[in-house]
Formats: C-alpha cells, structure tokens, sequence
C-alpha cells in the first residue's frame, strides 16, 4: 500500500487545493457581481468582460479582450499576460517533447513507411 498510499494522499492534497481555489473564485464573482450590479446594461456588459478578461478559463475568453479593445479601453496589460502565459506553455510543451528522445515525432519526415533501411541510425553512418 506504499506508493498507492503515497497517490492517494496526492490525490487528496490535489483537491484540497482545487476546492480552495474554486471557493476563493466564487467568493470573487459574488462580489463582482454585487458591486455591478445596478449598472446600466452596456456597463454591466463591458464590467462582466472585464472581469471575464481578468478571469480567463479559456482560449474561449480571449473574445472579451477583442470586445474591449473594439470599445478603445487599453488592454495592453491583459494581451502582455497572454503573451507570458503563451510563451510559458510553449516551453513547457517543447521541455516535455525534448523530455523523451526516443518518441515518435508528429510530422517527422521520416514516417514508419519512408523510414530508410535500419531506421534513422542508418543516416548518421
């Protein structure tokens, strides 16, 4: 029970952490939506954006920054922290293709039907 121990308490300490920062955002939303609450209609819509913008979950929530800056509000700080978050995922996806030599890459140009005899040892020789 060592290591599935071990995993379970991962497991565990995992969603502890999920379940605080869900409660930690919903309290968030709660107040945004109190403190926009009597706006008028186009606030309360460029307010929601805002916020989507400043809260983003996904690629999908990028159309509230499009939607700010069609209405001439500076965006500059959100589209720099999409740039940093852009750029750090890249390093994490090329860290994790580098991670493993011997993977079979996408898009190689050597497929398992146009593989040189021997395989690409065959090449270096």
């Amino acid at each position: 029970m060592g290591e599935d121990g071990n995993i379970v308490d991962q497991l565990k300490g995992y969603l502890t952490v999920r379940s605080e920062l869900f409660a930690r955002q919903k309290r968030e939303y709660s107040q945004f939506l109190m403190a926009s609450a009597n706006l008028p209609p186009l606030d309360k819509a460029t307010a929601w954006l805002s916020y989507m913008a400043e809260h983003r979950e996904s690629e999908s929530d990028l159309e509230a920054l499009v939607f700010l800056a069609s209405r001439g509000l500076d965006i500059s700080r959100q589209v720099a922290q999409v740039k940093r978050e852009w750029k750090r995922a890249d390093g994490e996806a090329l860290a994790q293709h580098n991670s493993d030599p011997k993977a079979k890459r996408v898009g190689s140009i050597f497929s398992s039907k146009n593989e040189p005899e021997g395989g690409s040892e065959a090449i270096r020789r």
